[in-house]
């Protein structure tokens, strides 16, 4: 119980901290110049024509009206503030409860309103993940599963180095899509960053395997026995080498 309640604050902290920083971007927006926030306005009204440039007459126009309506799209913009953090919230309670399913409706909600959240996206994937493993309608799980490969992928672009999309993407291709060949390069871009992540280290080697490479995941087992200090992961990486090397060279 402990641990899914500290599941459950780690995403709320995540998802907020989110919230927060888009809402601090807005206030530095909100305190261009009344001036200079006319003559963008203006420009809107121009339709796309860069040759009809905004009269001074039309900036004076919109300088009086800015305040009333600065207000009003305040209020707009509060409340959708307001309804975005409402959809993260039912997604932690969602997830902790693990109704995977309401949880990515409100995660697409959400997203639809912050739609350059990569956290937003990194969870939608795992729930999307979840419950391709639920249905028993083939169909509808090879739609969840395009829809994970699609909110992983996503959040990858927002962010290259977002190792937790990285590992979360690469273990759908190698456990659910048979798709080895597009999970080495995710696994290599995460052991860039994060080069003593031991549980990659075990999906690129058998990645390696099925790729036909046993040289290399050779190579990462060994690293494992070096470099991890848990005395499980470093027997079942000696074991696992001693299998490929019986298996592949008769030693």
């Amino acid at each position: 119980m402990r641990r899914v309640y500290s599941i459950r604050k780690h995403i709320g902290f995540v998802l907020l901290a989110c919230s927060l920083s888009a809402l601090c971007l807005l206030s530095v927006s909100c305190g261009n110049e009344k001036k200079e926030y006319a003559k963008m306005l203006s420009e809107f009204e121009t339709d796309g024509y860069a040759d009809r440039e905004a009269s001074e007459e039309k900036i004076r126009e919109l300088e009086k009206k800015i305040p009333e309506l600065k207000k009003e799209a305040e209020r707009t913009i509060n409340a959708k503030y307001d309804i975005a953090l409402y959809n993260k919230m039912l997604a932690v309670e969602y997830i902790e409860l693990e109704m995977y399913g309401p949880a990515l409706e409100a995660l697409k909600n959400a997203i639809e309103i912050s739609p350059a959240n990569r956290v937003l996206f990194y969870y939608a994937g795992v729930c999307a993940a979840q419950m391709s493993k639920t249905t028993p309608d083939g169909a509808k799980q090879g739609e969840y599963l395009k829809d994970a490969e699609f909110y992983y992928s996503r959040a990858i672009e927002l962010k290259n180095n977002y190792v937790e999309a990285l590992f979360a993407l690469a273990v759908l291709y190698v456990f659910e899509m048979e798709q080895p060949l597009d999970a080495k390069p995710l696994l290599e871009n995460l052991l860039s960053v994060s080069g003593g992540n031991i549980q990659a280290m075990f999906l690129l080697a058998r990645v390696n395997v099925q790729l036909g490479d046993v040289e290399a995941a050779i190579d990462l087992y060994e690293r494992i026995e070096s470099v991890s200090a848990i005395e499980s992961e470093q027997k079942e990486a000696e074991q696992n080498k001693r299998r490929l090397l019986e298996e592949y060279y008769g030693s």
